[in-house]
């Protein structure tokens, strides 16, 4: 019989997770007793910062803030960071929430501005088991972004004319730059305009924008033919003033919980949470503000070399360039065997020299499409760096390394990755990237909306060019609803929901393991130019889903053992 999960187990999961991770609070710190007064305007960081040590000190399970605004004036927002969390275990960090379950509690980082900032965290949180983050929200000031409407264009470049409330400087650089629809606020279906990186860097004088005339006029002028050439007259160009950072760390926190949460603007990532076991969220918000089109340059929210279970429910993820939620551990490759039972691993883009790996887990060296030998990693240390200059490391295991291992063997960390992950009742919207980017085994993404996502909203399956695993199986996506997703591809991937693999040239295909049990039932997608993509994935079961204007509704193409009945065509109801 075919497995199918239910949105029922799925939120019974969720019930039973949450019951027993967080006892009532023992004692209670106030803020307010150390100074920290919302909305008048000063600097509350020391005084937050000594009800932190004094919590800490005493023991309490709860440091309560009130409604309002918290100042954080930082001098250097790419070093300062405002409020540091560090090995104390069942806190609740928590603000005032509305009674439709807004957060009243705001973390306003105050900063002058500079181009091209690399964001350090307002909130970092460090080996907390228990924590628990509720009722806040975290904005900049200014938000590092800004957006207005094409009003000149000619040969030479595109003029815009930013609207109040908006940040406008002079010599801000085009990192992330997106088109959108001025009417209804949502993403052009083009690619975006600039990225990161050399994308920008190799081009600073043509991407920057100059102020136009009268500053009163609030112009700005950006002398790029090509990025000119992109634009129509009337519509909103938006682009953030740096592409670095990461604004919420949270590290290490076993049973982590976040309830009430959102985000307005970031610099860089808005939200991470490494190498934490057990994580669950509910009312975790990206979302923008005023007469902005992004919150942030970089991911919504990763969670990054995490274990155990991880459920995210009823949240909402907005205006990021790159992907809402993602989540991955990494790959290895075998450098070299030192003996029957250690063996030098690296990769090819990062190294392997700063990970982290718990002992006792398993690593599996794969053989081929099918098969993989499963060890038990006893211990590792940092072993200089490998023929390709990346950093590597000197790895023992408990049981014999298998004869096929060569440098073309990819490992799998599995104690680096997520047992299961359970995305439900969410909504996506308006991200220029992925949605919903999912490396791990035994995934399920059910009941979600997803709408104007520039890749494919949900992308499933192992990256091993760029080392993100571990590549999944048990997958589950079913009774999500999809409209206007996928116009670029991910992987080689398109459409509303692609499930594919991104291959690495030092392993063959051969070599490179399928994705297994694919299930992907009872979806419904709108005006997509491709439905589901799906290739290389063995035991693929596709059924029940409802196709409405959508030019091609399935592509598959090497998937052992599919499954593919019971899907429906509809015409536009336009």
């Amino acid at each position: 019989m075919i497995p199918i999960v239910k949105i029922a187990a799925a939120a019974a999961l969720i019930a039973v997770s949450g019951v027993s991770l967080f006892a009532q609070s023992a004692s209670t710190v106030k803020v307010s007793d150390f100074g920290a007064v919302p909305d008048d305007g000063k600097c509350d960081i020391a005084a937050i910062r000594e009800a932190i040590k004094y919590a800490k000190e005493t023991g309490a399970t709860r440091i309560q803030f009130e409604s309002g605004t918290y100042d954080l004036f930082v001098e250097d927002p790419s070093k300062d960071i405002p409020i540091i969390i560090n090995s104390h275990p069942n806190l609740e960090f928590t603000g005032v929430c509305s009674k439709n379950k807004k957060p009243k509690t705001l973390f306003l980082r105050r900063y002058d501005f500079k181009p091209n900032i690399s964001g350090a965290p307002i909130l970092q949180v460090q080996d907390c088991p228990n924590f628990k983050l509720k009722n806040v929200a975290f904005d900049n000031f200014p938000r590092y972004m800004t957006c207005g409407e094409v009003v000149k264009l000619d040969e030479n470049g595109a003029t815009v004319k930013i609207p109040d409330g908006n940040p406008y400087f002079d010599k801000t650089v085009l990192w992330c730059a997106n088109v959108w629809d001025a009417k209804t606020k949502n993403l052009k279906k083009k690619p975006s305009l600039t990225f990161g990186g050399k994308n920008v860097e190799d081009r600073i004088g043509e991407l920057t924008a100059h102020i136009e005339g009268d500053p009163k006029d609030r112009l700005l002028r950006i002398n790029s033919p090509e990025i000119a050439s992109q634009l129509e007259l009337g519509e909103v160009l938006s682009w953030n003033f740096g592409w670095l950072g990461l604004q919420v760390s949270l590290i290490t926190c076993q049973n982590l919980h976040l309830e009430n949460v959102s985000t307005y603007s970031a610099i860089g990532f808005c939200m991470q949470a490494s190498r934490c076991r057990n994580v669950f969220a509910k009312n975790v918000r990206f979302e923008r503000k005023g007469n902005q089109m992004h919150v942030g340059s970089r991911d919504a929210w990763k969670l990054y070399s995490c274990r155990g279970t991880a459920v995210i429910e009823d949240c909402y993820f907005e205006g990021v360039r790159w992907d809402a939620q993602n989540v991955h551990g990494i790959f290895g490759w075998v450098e070299k065997i030192i003996d029957k039972k250690t063996a030098m691993l690296t990769n090819n883009l990062y190294g392997l020299g700063s990970i982290k790996v718990p002992l006792k887990t398993k690593v599996g060296f794969c053989k081929n499409r099918d098969e993989q030998t499963m060890l038990t990693l006893l211990s590792y240390k940092k072993a200089g760096k490998a023929e390709n200059g990346k950093t590597q490391i000197e790895a023992t295991f408990a049981e014999d390394i298998p004869d096929f291992a060569s440098k073309s063997t990819v490992c799998q960390f599995y104690g680096m990755n997520l047992d299961s992950y359970t995305l439900i009742n969410s909504t996506f919207r308006n991200i220029a990237g992925t949605a919903s980017l999912i490396r791990n085994e035994n995934a399920n993404i059910i009941g979600n909306k997803f709408d104007h996502i520039m890749y494919p909203a949900v992308c499933a399956g192992g990256a091993f060019a760029e080392v993100e695993g571990v590549n999944g199986k048990n997958i589950h996506i079913a009774n999500n609803t999809f409209d206007t997703c996928g116009w670029q591809s991910r992987h080689g991937g398109v459409g509303a929901i692609a499930v594919r693999i991104q291959y690495s040239g030092r392993t063959p295909k051969e070599q490179t393991p399928f994705l297994k049990d694919v299930f992907i039932s009872s979806n419904t997608i709108k005006n997509c130019d491709v439905g589901i993509d799906v290739q290389d994935a063995r035991d693929l079961f596709i059924s029940g889903n409802v196709f409405e204007n959508v030019g091609t509704p399935i592509l598959h193409s090497n998937n052992p053992d599919a499954i593919i009945s019971n899907n429906i065509e509809k015409p536009s109801d336009k």
